[in-house]
């Protein structure tokens, strides 16, 4: 048999159908946006960790000359789990009227790799005509099964490979951020395309348990045994580098939404209060009735206890099944943009005990206040709670000398200060999170032109050159439409910071000191003060530790080790740890004058004027029997960070738009509540001769005040919450604070929201109200 408080609480429920329908949902749907976000971060980490496992991915590449034979030799080292040699080039594929630069995989003659595992489409490798493309890359190109695309290896002419398939590896970057697509071939593939593979590079896995101390130790002895076998180490890559952008990107997107949907959960507990608030008070009479029967206390705390029990039953079950759903669309999609892996699905222990716990904790932090000022409240007060109030505001009534419908909307708005203060931080709260969105947006789009304003080029070539670097930027110079050019170099280095042991991988960028052809933004140091010194980017700062100007580290690059002076820090711009180093300097360490990369500044920006430059290279540097690796233009170095930054701009956007909503419906629905609870005043006011617009204008007076009062204070809370979240997304993607813009427009635009749901909120429910019949009104 239900107990008789279990029966009343389903009748009061039942009785206000209207306002339990908005607590639950209210609640459902900020623990759902809370569940969900949680839920994807977890899937997405789980999703990294299974895929390294299932792809055995490798714990240390090394990037070597090229070299035949065999390296059984490296199973013998104590802690190598692992070696396979593999076999890269990089090449030039014609996609359409564009060239994309492009990195060509061997597939193993027989089977399958075993390191770094890739997904075939089917059980034979391609024949001689044949290529296979990394998904990210066929979907990002726009290609197909059965497409054709021209292949340039360096130094050799065009060749026409037809696409056979797609190759899931989710160990590299999809070409949209890094620019770089990927294939993969067999042996006789790439003899067609005049290249004779070999092998020059080499995975390895490392048995489980081992400490960074010792990894480390086993990366050198790796190196100094390839050493002994007549391999050369170039670079060494841990496991977690190729990860290291797309992780950057995800927790920057995951970090933002996951503190925006705490904030949203706050601003669905502010509306269940005020709901509670009303919708309890209204039972003031009827509970001191109960009081004078003989009830108790407890009573009354039981029949709420149950009613508040169904409400986080329902909240529970239907917030667990909407961020269940969501959380796989919204991480799916996040993994396949990022190329991150296969999901499995699975709903965190974690969060679906949160979620539990919140779906009867905040009803029940949202009622007890209410609930405790009502039982508190005597019999006999509240048996006369309602004429003393109606005496009160009669007599305030008539003590004026005239009536106005303005005044009364003014008055009406401060009777009831809870309310008010409900109803203003509702709106406040979202419009702040709404500006601080705006303002957020500004500031990454002047952060990605102050990345973009880094580069003062237009094309840029990676090349093999037998001639010094004077000579090649006087042919460079000869291309059409070219200004000026610059030789630098890049590769790859390992630094050591003075007193640590551990190494990291970073660009080094060889560069004449006076370069013009960027416009690096320095934080603290100097540009190249000596020409011992070296200017590191804020990435590298991240990766290394906590340096500064001055802090000595050692770079090595093959078997050459020198020790250099941290000139500078410098921003970075989303393509990883760098180091700038002087080209003179460089050439004296390296005893060579010779550039593997060519910049340029062309006439004019104009793509058809880069792509005639890029044609009348291709002349120019064949007939001087210089091999082009790569090519790259001024749009596709600029577009890159723009991709990047498009990821984030969506999700705020999403976020702005969710936040817009919950704050107008948390309004709304109190305004609606609001004026439902006054249809008597509608009807006292109809019946002495008041018009319809002068009611529509006595409720919208009152929204339009509320709304005004709430923006002001939005506007206030706005400007540091923008702050707090530039700094933490700026942290998370580019380890330094967004460049801090703070524009009118969010304001405006937010005033302008406001008043409209001010209006709206107000006109809808009274138009209802005045639109009834006199006698049901009264």
């Amino acid at each position: 048999m239900i107990p008789v408080y279990m029966k009343k609480a389903i009748n009061d429920l039942s009785k206000h159908k209207a306002r339990t329908f908005i607590i639950i949902v209210s609640i459902t749907l900020c623990l759902s946006i809370v569940g969900t976000l949680l839920n994807t971060k977890l899937l997405f980490e789980q999703v990294q960790v299974q895929s390294m496992k299932s792809t055995n991915a490798a714990d240390l590449t090394y990037y070597t000359n090229t070299f035949q034979g065999n390296i059984s030799f490296i199973n013998k080292i104590d802690g190598v789990k692992s070696a396979e040699p593999k076999f890269e080039t990089r090449a030039r594929a014609e996609i359409g009227q564009s060239e994309k630069n492009f990195e060509l995989s061997a597939l193993p003659k027989a089977g399958a790799f075993h390191i770094n595992q890739i997904q075939l489409p089917e059980q034979h490798t391609p024949g001689q005509n044949e290529i296979y493309l990394d998904q990210s890359t066929l979907s990002s190109l726009h290609l197909k099964k059965g497409d054709q695309i021209n292949i340039t290896m360096p130094g050799e002419s065009k060749k026409t490979l037809k696409i056979k398939g797609a190759v899931k590896d989710y160990y590299r970057t999809p070409i949209t951020y890094s620019g770089i697509g990927f294939g993969y071939l067999s042996n006789a593939a790439f003899q067609k395309l005049g290249v004779e593979p070999g092998f020059n590079k080499v995975q390895i896995t490392l048995k489980s348990g081992l400490n960074q101390q010792k990894a480390s130790g086993i990366s050198g002895k790796v190196s100094s045994a390839l050493k002994q076998h007549g391999i050369s180490v170039s670079r060494t890559e841990q496991s977690l580098e190729p990860f290291f952008l797309r992780k950057t990107m995800a927790d920057s997107i995951l970090l933002l939404l996951i503190i925006l949907g705490g904030l949203s959960l706050i601003l669905g507990i502010i509306l269940v209060i005020h709901l509670f608030y009303r919708m309890i008070a209204e039972q003031t009479f009827e509970m001191s009735v109960m009081k004078v029967l003989g009830a108790r206390p407890f009573h009354f705390w039981f029949q709420y206890g149950a009613a508040l029990t169904l409400i986080g039953t329902m909240v529970f079950v239907f917030s667990s099944l909407i961020s269940g759903a969501a959380s796989w669309y919204f991480s799916n999609l996040l993994i396949q943009q990022l190329n991150m892996g296969e999901l499995h699905f699975s709903y965190s222990r974690f969060v679906l005990a949160a979620s539990f716990l919140l779906s009867f904790l905040v009803p029940t932090f949202a009622a007890i206040f209410p609930i405790a000022h009502i039982v508190r409240i005597k019999a006999a007060d509240g048996l006369q709670k309602m004429s003393t109030k109606t005496f009160k505001r009669t007599k305030k009534r008539n003590s004026g000398h005239f009536f106005n419908y303005r005044v009364l909307s003014y008055r009406n708005a401060f009777t009831k200060k809870f309310q008010l203060l409900t109803n203003i931080l509702m709106l406040s709260f979202g419009g702040a999170v709404i500006i601080a969105c705006i303002a957020l947006n500004s500031s990454l789009l002047s952060t990605l032109k102050g990345i973009q304003n880094y580069w003062n080029y237009n094309l840029e070539w990676d090349v093999k050159a037998p001639l010094p670097s004077d000579r090649l930027i006087s042919l460079t110079e000869k291309i059409d439409h070219v200004e000026k050019a610059e030789g630098w170099t890049t590769r790859n280095t390992e630094l050591t910071l003075s007193g640590s042991k551990e190494n990291h991988n970073a660009l080094l960028i060889a560069l004449p000191s006076q370069t013009k052809m960027i416009r690096p933004t320095i934080k603290s140091g100097n540009w190249f003060k000596d020409k011992n010194s070296i200017v590191v980017n804020k990435d590298l700062e991240q990766l290394v530790g906590n340096v500064k100007p001055g802090d000595q580290v050692t770079l090595k690059i093959g078997d050459k080790t020198k020790k250099w002076k941290i000139g500078g820090i410098m921003n970075g711009q989303l393509n990883g740890p760098a180091i700038y180093m002087d080209q003179n300097a460089y050439s004296g360490w390296m005893k060579n004058s010779f550039s593997n990369r060519i910049v340029a500044k062309i006439a004019s920006p104009e793509e058809k004027y880069s792509h005639k430059a890029l044609n009348d290279a291709d002349r120019i540097f064949s007939r001087n029997h210089i091999d082009i690796e790569g090519v790259d233009t001024a749009s596709g170095m600029t577009d890159r960070p723009l991709q990047i930054i498009q990821l984030i701009y969506y999700a705020i956007l999403a976020v702005g738009a969710l936040f817009v909503i919950v704050g107008a419906f948390n309004l709304m629905t109190a305004m609606s509540v609001n004026v439902l609870e006054r249809r008597k005043e509608i009807g006292v006011i109809r019946s002495m001769g008041g018009s319809r617009s002068k009611i529509y204008g006595l409720f919208m007076g009152e929204g339009i005040l509320i709304a005004v009062i709430s923006w002001g204070l939005s506007v206030a809370l706005a400007y540091p919450l923008h702050l707090f979240l530039s700094r933490k997304v700026g942290e998370s993607l580019l380890h330094d604070s967004l460049t801090n813009v703070f524009p009118l427009s969010g304001i405006v635009f937010w005033l302008t929201a406001s008043i409209l749901i001010g209006i709206f909120a107000s006109v809808l429910p009274a138009n209802k109200a005045a639109s009834e019949p006199l006698r049901k009104l009264l």
